[in-house]
């Protein structure tokens, strides 16, 4: 696996981290708000992708609590 996780693999290795308190499901809709599907590479994400992805999770769990 390794290099070869799509951002769908990823997110369901973050779901299942005691860190960060997000449902799968959450992190799939981050990901499609940052205009990314959920086939995308994480290794392929811009910089400034990765910081729209990184906010839209932000703004998902602020609405959380």
């Amino acid at each position: 696996m390794g290099s070869e996780m799509c951002i769908r693999d990823r997110a369901n290795a973050l779901k299942n981290s005691d860190r960060i308190d997000l449902t799968k499901e959450q992190i799939m809709a981050g990901i499609e708000k940052a205009g990314k599907g959920a086939d995308i590479r994480g290794e392929v994400l811009t910089l400034g992708e990765f910081a729209r992805l990184s906010n839209e999770l932000h703004r998902i769990r602020g609405n959380q609590e």
